[in-house]
């Protein structure tokens, strides 16, 4: 079981660090900063669900199949999806707001973009963060058998 758990966790820290940090400044350094903006933010927002969904198959999985006890083990991905729950359901709603309001891009002389740059730092140490939570669990997960031997 934990195989497929840990095959599922390596495929969401893939996808998450290729977005973040591969192929948005790719984006960003190839096309107009508006139409790099929404490109972007469609890519997080579908990234955002499938780490949502991904997520709780994981949690509810183990649950099934190893009792309410495996939820002990399982805090940093549970964590994981409040964080992408509060990145997808708030921040990214708030920046997109910000963002319709200047249709030729949100720019340091905009009024809203203290705001705006504020919830874009956010986002990134949230994001970063689940990442982060993800290699914490997988890499004890990793080691609980080597703990055995």
């Amino acid at each position: 079981m934990y195989t497929v758990i840990n095959g599922v966790v390596i495929v969401l820290i893939t996808v998450m660090l290729t977005l973040g940090y591969w192929v948005t400044p790719l984006l960003f350094g190839q096309l107009e900063p508006v139409l790099a903006g929404a490109l972007a933010a469609k890519l997080f927002s579908a990234s955002a669900l499938l780490v949502l969904g991904m997520l709780t198959v994981v949690i509810l999985w183990g649950v099934w199949k190893n009792g309410i006890f495996i939820t002990k083990s399982m805090w940093p991905l549970g964590l994981s999806i409040f964080l992408m729950t509060g990145l997808y359901g708030w921040v990214s709603p708030a920046m997109q707001s910000i963002k319709l309001r200047y249709p030729n891009g949100v720019d340091k002389l905009s009024v809203d973009w203290p705001m705006f740059a504020s919830l874009h730092g956010v986002y990134q140490v949230l994001y970063l963060l689940v990442i982060v939570l993800m290699c914490f669990w997988l890499i004890k997960n990793l080691l609980k058998p080597l703990k055995t031997l």
